[in-house]
């Protein structure tokens, strides 16, 4: 596949952009399962607001962790409290759902915190890039993509199926364990 020289998120030049929207579809027929994954490139800007959101994402799956530890501590002392009829193997599944019930809502506050202070102008791009372009169908004979952006989806589309390259054909032979010709 050819990738426009835009970025599918802002229509700017992607220049030297590292961060990518990758994508996945799959298919089964019979016993196989076919999957069709793409990387679509981002320009810088994109890139770095998508790598910001991810070190918060990060900070904020940290940060929220003691409180998991402290929600199976909980758990396991009310449990183990309540009666003598029950034991610590009868605990540690509760344990580890409200563990892992308090860590998200405690995760879900503190990225929300720590993303309070960022402009709206990085939020507004940061919830732009999600979605920007997905296969959103595939079988043998047929691929099918959404884009946001309008422009984007035309130049991909002239990129992929203009001057002979065959973007379904190539799909077909690769499938049939075919090379390209």
């Amino acid at each position: 596949y050819q990738m426009p020289g835009t970025c599918p998120v802002c229509n700017e030049p992607r220049n030297n952009g590292k961060g990518k929207i990758h994508t996945t579809n799959s298919y089964k027929s019979g016993n196989m399962k076919y999957t069709l994954s793409l990387d679509f490139p981002l320009c810088q800007k994109c890139s770095d607001i998508q790598a910001l959101f991810t070190k918060n994402s990060n900070r904020a799956s940290l940060l929220g962790l003691p409180f998991g530890v402290i929600g199976i501590a909980i758990t396991f002392v009310i449990g183990m409290a309540g009666t003598s009829a029950i034991t610590f193997a009868d605990m540690i599944c509760p344990g580890i759902i409200v563990g892992f019930v308090a860590w998200m809502v405690a995760f879900a506050i503190i990225n929300a915190i720590i993303n309070s202070k960022l402009p709206k102008t990085l939020k507004t791009r940061n919830s732009r890039i999600g979605g920007t372009a997905n296969i959103s169908g595939f079988n043998p004979t047929h691929v099918s993509f959404k884009f946001k952006s309008k422009s984007y989806a035309a130049a991909f589309q002239l990129l992929n199926t203009a001057g002979g390259f065959n973007l379904m054909q190539q799909m077909l032979d690769t499938l049939n364990k075919k090379q390209p010709t």
